[in-house]
C-alpha cells in the first residue's frame, strides 16, 4: 500500500485560469512547502485549452498533486491512462470504483508495472555503473521509486443524497451502504483507499479496516456555507472520525486569508483542536452515524425504544395473549406516532423478506396491527397484499381473507411480535386452507425468552428483525429497567412459565387479568 501523510489537508484548487492558478500558489508561499493541491477536471481541462500544464506547474514549485479526473472507461483504458498520469507525477490518482473490480485491478496492476519498471531499470544502472557516470540517473529513480502515488476509488459523490442516489440513479442502497460496498470492491482490487464523504468514514474503516486509507471532500468550517455538498462535516469532526486526508476548497481559496484558513484546518484536522461548540457538535454527528451503522436487530430495538413502544412493570405485569405473564412488553404500535422510526423498521422489515424469501409474490398481514405493517411492507417490495381478517365477515362478500386468493401464490404472512406462534400459525392454517403456498413468516420482535411452539411444531419457517431479550439490554442500558427490576427480570427470562419473579399483589393482579380473558 502506498503511504500518505497523516492528516494531510489537500485545498482543492477548482481554478479555470493559469492567472488564478499562479495568483493562489503565490499567496501560499511562506506556508508548507509541500503541501496538497487538488487538481480537478477544470483545472486539467483549462491547462489543455491554454497550453500549460497545472500539474508541472504545482510540482515545479515543490508541492503534491492529487490529480482528481475521476477515472472511469473500459479496464485497458483505465489502466494505460492511471500509467500516464502516475508518470506525469501525480501523487494521489482516482478511478470511479463503479467502474467494477476488473477496471480497479487494471489500473492497479498497470502503476505497479510501473513501477516495477523504474526498480528493474534502477538496478541494472546500478549494476553497471562505472566511476559513478549513472550516479544522477540512478537518484532520479530512486526518487520515482519513493513517490508512487497513491490509487483510490471513488465512492459516492459529497454532492448526491440518498434521494438522488435511489430515484435518479437507481441504487436501492443508502449512500453508506453504497459507499461501504463500493470501499470493499476497492480493497478487493488492491486499491490504497477510497474518496468518501463524512458520513461514510467510519463504516468503511470498520468494513476495510484501520489502515484502509479514506480522503474525505465535503469538508466546511463550522461558520462555512455548505455550498453544493450534501454530506459533510467540519475538519475537527473529520480527525475524531478518523480519517486519513481531506480535501477543503472554497474556505481556503475563497477566504480573505487563505494561509490562515489553510492553517486554521491544520489545527482543527491534523491537531484534533476544535471549539467546544465543534467538540460537542462532533460528539452528536458521530452518534448519529454510529446508530445508522447498526446491525438492523440493534437499531430496530433502539427505535421501538425510541418510539415509546417497549415497557417494563413488574407491578402490574402484562398478560400476553399466549397467557403468559410478563413484566415486559413490546407494543409495536406505538411506530404509527414515530414516522422515523416506522420509516426505518418497515425497511428492515422489507429487506428481511426480500433476503429470506426471494421468491414472495404477495404479504398477508395478520391482525390486527400487523395488517398496516403488511401493507408498507407489500408497498416497499411492489408486492401484492392481503390479510386476515380478527372473524369471518358477516355480510357482503363473507369472507375471512382479504386479497390476493390465488391457488399457488407464494405469501409470507407478517406478525409484528411473535410470542407463542399461534395467531401466526392461525394466519398460516387460513392460508394453507386457500392452497396458498406460504413460505414462512416475518415479524418484528421475537418475543425470545418463550418458544413459538405453535411454528416450531408444525415446521414453519419464521423469521424476526429483533428479539425482546436486545430491546431490554437496550433499555437497561438506558435505565429503563431499574436495578430493583432487574432481578425480577431476570428470573423470567430464565423461565418465563415460573412466575415466582412476582410479588403476591402482582400475582393477584394477573389472576384477575386471566379471569376477564378468559371470559
Amino acid at each position: 500500500m502506498s503511504k500518505m501523510d497523516e492528516k494531510t489537508v489537500i485545498i482543492a484548487c477548482d481554478f479555470n485560469s493559469k492567472e488564478r492558478l499562479e495568483e493562489f500558489l503565490d499567496q501560499m508561499e511562506g506556508t508548507d512547502p509541500n503541501f496538497y493541491c487538488k487538481v480537478g477536471m477544470e483545472l486539467f481541462n483549462t491547462g489543455a485549452l491554454e497550453g500549460f500544464q497545472p500539474v508541472k506547474m504545482i510540482k515545479d514549485r515543490g508541492h503534491k498533486v492529487f490529480l482528481d479526473l475521476k477515472l472511469k472507461d473500459i479496464p485497458n483504458t483505465v489502466a494505460k491512462t492511471a500509467a500516464v498520469l502516475a508518470k506525469a507525477g501525480a501523487d494521489i490518482i482516482n478511478v470511479h470504483a463503479d467502474g467494477g473490480l476488473t477496471m480497479m485491478k487494471k489500473a492497479v496492476d498497470s502503476i505497479n508495472g510501473v513501477y516495477s519498471q523504474y526498480e528493474i531499470d534502477c538496478q541494472a544502472l546500478i549494476e553497471t555503473n562505472q566511476d559513478g557516470i549513472n550516479d544522477e540517473m540512478i537518484a532520479q529513480l530512486e526518487e520515482k521509486i519513493k513517490s508512487k502515488p497513491i490509487l483510490v476509488g471513488v465512492t459516492v459523490l459529497t454532492s448526491m443524497s440518498d434521494e438522488e442516489l435511489k430515484e435518479e440513479i437507481g441504487v436501492d442502497r443508502t449512500s453508506m451502504e453504497q459507499a461501504v460496498a463500493l470501499a470493499k470492491l476497492s480493497k478487493e482490487a488492491g486499491m490504497d483507499g477510497v474518496i468518501c464523504s463524512p458520513k461514510e468514514i467510519l463504516a468503511i474503516k470498520a468494513a476495510c479496516g484501520e489502515d484502509f486509507l479514506t480522503i474525505t471532500p465535503g469538508i466546511r468550517f463550522i461558520d462555512s456555507k455548505k455550498d453544493d455538498q450534501t454530506r459533510i462535516a467540519t475538519p475537527y469532526c473529520a480527525n475524531a472520525m478518523g480519517t486519513n486526508g481531506i480535501v477543503v476548497g472554497r474556505p481556503i481559496t475563497e477566504a480573505e486569508d487563505s494561509i490562515a484558513s489553510y492553517n486554521r484546518c491544520k489545527k482543527e484536522f491534523a491537531q484534533g483542536i476544535g471549539s467546544p461548540e465543534e467538540v460537542e457538535n462532533a460528539k452528536i454527528y458521530i452518534a448519529d452515524i454510529k446508530k445508522k451503522m447498526l446491525e438492523p436487530s440493534d437499531a430496530v430495538a433502539l427505535a421501538l425504544i425510541e418510539a415509546g413502544a417497549f415497557k417494563v412493570n413488574t407491578e402490574d405485569p402484562y398478560l400476553l395473549k399466549s397467557g403468559i405473564a410478563s413484566p415486559l412488553y413490546c407494543n409495536n404500535r406505538a411506530l404509527y406516532c414515530y414516522p422515523e422510526q416506522q420509516k426505518l423498521v418497515m425497511n428492515y422489515l422489507a429487506e428481511l423478506v426480500k433476503e429470506c424469501y426471494p421468491s414472495c409474490e404477495a404479504i398477508f398481514g395478520t391482525p390486527l396491527s400487523a395488517i398496516s405493517f403488511g401493507a408498507l411492507v407489500a408497498e416497499r417490495l411492489n408486492l401484492k397484499f392481503g390479510f386476515r381478517r380478527p372473524e369471518k365477515k358477516d355480510h357482503g362478500l363473507n369472507v375471512e381473507i382479504e386479497g390476493p386468493v390465488e391457488e399457488g401464490i407464494r405469501a409470507v404472512v407478517i406478525e409484528d411480535l411473535i410470542t407463542s406462534g399461534a395467531s401466526s400459525f392461525q394466519s398460516v392454517s387460513e392460508l394453507m386452507g386457500y392452497n396458498i403456498d406460504v413460505l414462512g413468516v416475518g415479524g418484528i420482535v421475537d418475543n425470545n425468552f418463550i418458544d413459538s411452539t405453535e411454528l416450531i411444531k408444525n415446521e414453519i419457517d419464521y423469521h424476526t428483525i429483533t428479539t425482546m431479550s436486545k430491546i431490554a439490554h437496550y433499555a437497561g442500558e438506558q435505565g429503563l429497567i431499574t436495578p430493583e427490576q432487574y432481578d425480577q427480570v431476570l428470573a423470567y427470562e430464565n423461565n418465563p412459565k415460573d412466575e415466582s419473579w412476582m410479588s403476591e399483589e402482582a400475582a393477584e393482579k394477573i389472576r384477575i387479568k386471566r379471569q376477564n380473558q378468559n371470559k
